[in-house]
């Protein structure tokens, strides 16, 4: 029987309140023989209903945020700044997430950064902590003994005279690296053997020891480190990096640091600009500098002593370049690298010896200027003997004659006497500067009109073409052959029967792969204004040829060849035209220097060839020492009746009275000064004013105003005319041919006894070609001629 019995709930003064159930439960389970009763009681009461879930502080939110993002340190900074400004009240603020915080903190984010950093701590307490010491003992002796094994190697000339291109330099530093790199692994790896394991004594005894590794283990570190050495000296002896220092100080002023700045502006021009000039290379055609790395050297002490320490250890920059201003004419140069000189030159503004500046006394800016391009041409040449690259250089090897070429061809481009000199000098100093000789001869010949020198200037211009081209000088052989075509046209517009050279073809062909070989070696990125300029040139000058030779034939070719196989031949040589008028032709003429040209010139004179021989003598003329000679040279003396050795010598020009010892120190400046000849000196007052615009001192200007009216009255004077008889006619010296030989003479006194009339009549009849039997009558003349002069009594 199942018995159920409801009990009633709270009393009804509970009212509001849920009702609470009671259930008893009775069982009886008959059993044979019994019964059995249980009683279960159960109070149940109506289910809760859920809490609303509490409100969710933004300072958490913002820091769970911090939290996920990696930046645990951030969250914590936050979660204490705002516990702070709350009070206690919030002592317990985002107790989670700072816990979270702080786990991240020390145990890293989770996923691959975390896992990251973990590993990174791992090798830090397993490898580097317990080796930190090693390490840094040894890796301080090994790199001290890698820095001085540097310095000793950089040192060594044989690593000197290596030249590397830049992909030899990125190879030597990457080699450089690798081996030290893998040389400091193994070390780091002979170095965690340290410590571990026991060493054994003797009977077999254990002992306690550090476990060293086999001494044949350093060895494979060693020649790494070696290796390494030898590649870093080589890599830093290769660098293109200068440091650069100009010392100029004039009294109280100190102008080191503009002269410094100077002298880096004009090396990056002579050496790093784009090549410039037509027809004259104005500058050289060097632009391996515009890639490397000029450096002002240090001014200040501290800055002097670090840099100074920092290049003894790692030779941050391998040259290094002082140039001492001595005096307003005159500086000292000296070129280092890697402590070694290797370059030293004294500099001078004069154009060479007993011909004084090129500029007035008082012109300080120009002859600074001048001087600093005279020391980047040292510069430059010093370079090009350690680098590759240097092939714009035309073939010098003296930085001076470099220098002299930049002056010659920027600074007086519209002053060409003064330029020719420069150039004169320059290929005195180094007959090797084919773009010095190339200025030159344009200076010398481009604008004749005679139809001889032009014809002998065309050949001369072939030579030379085919010449540079076999050096590799590419440049100048375009330069030359864009003058060759003008100076056709201007050929046959003096000579209008002129034939069409036999080799003309050639040239196009030639003119043509030049500018494609220009084009594909370093032009393909940037537009070369040379080679543009060069392209437009030549197109006009192609249809200038062709209009001014239409209808003409063409001259013979040598050796029985016709115009068209000539066409085709190699320019193994220079052409032999076989014109009556037209010179012949010497071997390898355009390379000559003054003293060369001077020499060829008097061959010529000796095989009766005087229109060659004008025209050699021509860079020789820029030489004062040559020009001076000339008149006295008994080569030439013996033939100044015959007309074009008259024009060689020049002793009928009163231009050429500024050859004299005592106007040619002065001559740049009185030509600045609108004065052309010395003549012209004898009108110049010698007031103080004028004696400062000229540079000069009032005496020095009285002198050579007294010496200008004693050289005027020979030119006021009529000269004898002496009649020289012959085996078969007699013909007559003039003397007027020999006006600056005898204002030599009087006013130099350079010959002995010229202090007496027969002193003088002496000196003159050396100069003078006259057999002996006539030297009384000669002595007669030129007596009554001084007298008339008034130079003797």
């Amino acid at each position: 029987m199942l018995l159920l019995a409801a009990l009633a709930g709270p009393a009804a003064g509970a009212a509001g309140s849920d009702p609470v159930v009671t259930v008893e439960e009775t069982v009886t389970t008959p059993a044979p023989g019994t019964t059995v009763t249980t009683t279960r009681t159960s109070t149940s009461a109506p289910p809760a209903e859920p809490e609303e879930p509490a409100a969710v502080d933004p300072v958490c939110t913002a820091a769970q945020t911090l939290i996920d993002q990696g930046r645990p340190v951030d969250a914590l900074a936050l979660i204490d700044a705002e516990r702070t400004a709350r009070g206690e009240e919030a002592a317990q603020l985002c107790t989670e997430q700072r816990r979270d915080a702080l786990l991240a903190e020390t145990t890293g984010p989770e996923g691959p950064i975390g896992d990251a950093d973990r590993a990174w701590e791992a090798i830090v307490e397993q490898w580097i902590t317990p080796l930190l010491g090693s390490m840094l003992l040894a890796l301080g002796w090994t790199a001290l003994a890698f820095v001085v094994a540097v310095r000793v190697l950089t040192a060594l000339p044989w690593m000197h005279s290596r030249r590397r291109d830049r992909g030899a330099q990125a190879a030597l530093a990457v080699g450089a690296a690798t081996s030290a790199v893998v040389a400091l692994v193994l070390i780091a790896a002979l170095l965690d053997q340290r410590g571990r394991g026991s060493r054994f004594e003797e009977g077999g005894v254990a002992g306690e020891g550090v476990v060293q590794a086999p001494s044949v283990f350093w060895i494979g570190p060693a020649v790494l480190l070696v290796v390494s050495a030898v590649l870093t000296a080589a890599h830093l002896l290769g660098r293109l990096r200068v440091s650069l220092l100009a010392m100029d100080v004039q009294g109280d002023v100190d102008r080191s640091k503009e002269r410094t700045t100077q002298l880096i502006a004009l090396l990056g021009r002579v050496g790093g600009s784009p090549p410039a000039g037509v027809e004259i290379p104005r500058g050289s055609d060097v632009t391996s500098l515009g890639d490397s790395m000029l450096l002002p050297a240090p001014v200040g002490a501290v800055a002097k002593a670090v840099l100074g320490i920092l290049a003894a250890l790692v030779g941050r920059t391998p040259w290094k370049v002082a140039l001492d201003y001595l005096d307003d004419d005159t500086a000292a140069v000296v070129v280092s690298r890697n402590g070694r000189t290797v370059q030293t030159a004294e500099l001078s503004t004069s154009a060479g010896p007993a011909v004084g500046g090129v500029f007035a006394g008082n012109d300080i800016e120009e002859k600074r200027s001048m001087l600093c391009a005279l020391a980047a041409g040292v510069v430059i040449v010093a370079l090009s003997r350690a680098h590759p690259g240097f092939e714009g250089l035309g073939g010098a090897t003296d930085g001076r004659s470099v220098g002299l070429q930049y002056v010659a061809t920027t600074t007086f481009t519209d002053d060409h006497r003064t330029a020719m000199l420069l150039l004169g000098r320059a290929l005195q100093i180094d007959p090797g500067n084919r773009a010095a000789d190339v200025a030159l001869q344009n200076l010398l010949h481009r604008r004749a009109t005679d139809a001889v020198e032009l014809r002998a200037y065309r050949d001369s211009l072939a030579e030379t073409a085919d010449s540079l081209q076999r050096d590799g000088h590419t440049l100048l052989a375009q330069r030359v052959l864009i003058t060759y075509f003008a100076v056709l046209v201007n050929l046959h517009a003096a000579a209008p029967t002129t034939l069409r050279p036999y080799d003309l073809p050639q040239r196009h062909l030639q003119m043509e792969k030049l500018l494609a070989e220009t084009e594909r070696r370093d032009r393909v990125t940037e537009q070369d204004p040379l080679l543009l300029a060069t392209r437009q040139r030549y197109a006009v000058l192609v249809a200038a040829v062709e209009a001014e030779y239409r209808g003409i034939g063409s001259e013979p070719a040598p050796g029985g060849l016709d115009a068209v196989a000539a066409s085709t031949a190699p320019a193994a040589g220079p052409p032999t035209v076989s014109a009556a008028t037209t010179p012949t032709a010497v071997p390898d003429r355009s390379r000559l220097d003054p003293h060369g040209a001077y020499n060829s010139a008097l061959v010529a004179l000796q095989n009766n060839e005087d229109a060659l021989a004008e025209f050699l003598i021509q860079p020789a003329l820029t030489s004062l020492e040559l020009r001076r000679w000339i008149r006295r040279d008994p080569d030439v003396v013996r033939n100044r009746d015959r007309a074009a050795v008259a024009r060689m010598a020049g002793g009928g020009s009163p231009a050429r009275l500024w050859d004299l010892e005592l106007f040619a120190p002065h001559r740049a400046a009185c030509r600045r000064a609108g004065i052309a000849t010395p003549l012209a000196l004898a009108t110049v007052g010698s007031d103080e004013k004028t004696a400062a615009d000229l540079g000069l001192t009032t005496a020095t200007l009285r002198r050579l105003a007294d010496a200008a009216g004693v050289a005027g009255r020979l030119w006021s004077v009529a000269a004898p005319s002496l009649p020289r008889r012959t085996n078969f006619l007699t013909v007559r010296t003039d003397l007027a041919q020999w006006r600056v030989d005898l204002a030599e003479i009087v006013l130099d006194g350079d010959e002995p006894d010229v202090a007496t009339p027969n002193g003088v009549v002496e000196a003159l009849r050396k100069r003078v070609p006259r057999p002996a039997a006539e030297h009384e009558d000669f002595a007669a003349e030129v007596g009554a001629w001084l007298v008339e002069l008034g130079l003797v009594a």
